[in-house]
């Protein structure tokens, strides 16, 4: 079976503008986007940046699939990371891409820059989540954090070295982080957090209702029989 390529398009770059370590850090996180050895890079397009991958025989239905839960949001973990991640990227570098087929066929699509913020608000703000990425950037005096959270997806945060040297400690845990973020709001997604300046941070453990309950009875502490009524009469004491 001949093998099928696919385009992955960023605009406004060309392959004489494109910053030779920016572009392995797209290519990076494309090989977690779809299964690495399925896709080879044969060619590179003039005009706005192109990168031509061709799907190794045997991988057609595999990349397929990979594909279709990649947009219909049912992807495993680390691919919805991966799509987050290149969208990020390309919000940094102002620009947007798609990959699609050599026939123009549209498969994803990453706006980047060009996705319609209808608010951006900066605020102080704290919330929960897995550290799973830390790396270095450009800007030598912070590092790139990557944190999953329950409520905003993969959240891109930027930290001072000296924070990012003790975060990595807790690489693959729960942490809570506070500092200040940039929130947008768009019309389909709602409010998300495009950027995250961490200025401090702890380690958090979850656990069920169950077991925090059990924590609770072994402590040993012997709860009055009427116990919602004595606190009723504290909280009128302290109201008066």
């Amino acid at each position: 079976m001949e093998a099928r390529n696919y385009f992955f398009k960023i605009e406004r770059f060309t392959p004489q503008t494109m910053p030779f370590e920016r572009l392995v850090e797209y290519y990076a996180e494309l090989s977690k986007l779809v299964r690495a050895e399925a896709l080879h890079l044969v060619d590179i397009k003039q005009s706005s940046h192109s990168s031509v991958l061709r799907v190794a025989d045997g991988h057609h239905d595999d990349v397929a699939r990979d594909f279709t839960a990649i947009v219909a949001g049912t992807a495993p973990k680390t691919q919805r990371r991966a799509a987050q991640a290149i969208n990020y990227m390309l919000y940094e570098d102002e620009t947007s891409a798609t990959l699609s087929t050599t026939g123009g066929a549209e498969i994803i699509a990453f706006p980047g820059m060009s996705a319609p913020a209808v608010v951006r608000t900066k605020a102080q703000a704290e919330f929960m989540g897995e550290l799973y990425q830390i790396s270095g950037g450009s800007n030598k005096a912070h590092a790139r954090v990557r944190i999953e959270t329950a409520a905003y997806g993969v959240v891109f945060c930027r930290a001072p070295l000296t924070t990012a040297k003790a975060l990595r400690e807790f690489l693959f845990e729960d942490i809570k982080v506070s500092g200040c973020g940039v929130w947008t709001r768009s019309e389909s997604d709602g409010w998300s957090i495009s950027e995250f300046e961490i200025d401090n941070f702890h380690s958090v453990r979850r656990e069920t209702l169950r077991e925090a309950v059990r924590e609770v009875r072994d402590l040993g502490i012997e709860w009055p029989l009427d116990a919602a009524d004595n606190m009723r009469s504290l909280c009128e004491d302290r109201a008066r």
